[in-house]
């Protein structure tokens, strides 16, 4: 934990996660402690290895960014640079929300049920399954610009109700890609999609891989 900054690719990252690691020193025994109770790490002389439980739920967790010490890297720079008055903390707290809500929707739309075996007498199999969350009715949703009028479906983009006077859609189809009705709620309610795959961008030979962004004229755009 104290020298996973080693790992990171990223220069800038790796020096800010140099002298603190994951953790700090007086959370890291019970960051250990939970791991062990949980039963995802077990001692093997001097050394702690993943148990099939700890590597089923690493297995579970599809989004590599949530695995990676990246994300503590990328947490470090931007409190550094909030310290220094060079980055705003609502913006800070609300691409926390909005990551949250991304890999929430993620793990419950896109990820598959998993088997994770438990290390322990006798062994038991214990079947992880998603939780049976109902998904919003984009009908159900403010409009994200005009924040007063719910939004509507027509019959190639959904757009706000008072159209006319506020002029909010996003089409069913973009940039080559028919988004699916978990990428459109995202896409309204944190203002983003997750990572897509196959974008056609004019002027490319190739498809390319993005997001899709609401700006700050809540249009969208690709990322």
């Amino acid at each position: 934990m104290e020298t996973a900054g080693k790992q990171v690719d990223n220069e800038e990252m790796r020096e800010l996660m140099k002298d603190n690691g994951i953790g700090r020193p007086s959370t890291r025994a019970n960051i250990i402690e939970t791991l062990f109770r949980r039963q995802y790490i077990e001692k093997k002389r001097k050394n702690l290895i993943a148990t099939p439980t700890g590597i089923g739920l690493i297995d579970t967790i599809q989004n590599q960014i949530l695995k990676s010490a990246e994300l503590t890297g990328d947490w470090e720079r931007k409190i550094r640079l909030i310290e220094k008055g060079e980055y705003n903390l609502d913006l800070f707290k609300s691409e926390l929300y909005a990551m949250v809500r991304e890999l929430t929707d993620e793990v419950i739309f896109n990820t598959p049920a998993r088997s994770i075996q438990i290390d322990s007498q006798p062994i038991k199999k214990v079947v992880v399954t998603k939780p049976k969350v109902p998904q919003p009715k984009i009908e159900e949703l403010t409009c994200p610009k005009c924040k007063t009028a719910k939004m509507m479906k027509g019959k190639t983009a959904v757009g706000c109700s008072n159209y006319k006077a506020c002029g909010f859609k996003i089409p069913f189809e973009l940039l080559g890609k028919k988004l699916t009705s978990a990428q459109l709620i995202s896409l309204i309610e944190s203002g983003k999609t997750g990572s897509m795959k196959g974008f056609i961008i004019h002027g490319s030979a190739t498809p390319k891989n993005g997001k899709l962004i609401l700006d700050k004229d809540f249009n969208v755009s690709f990322d």
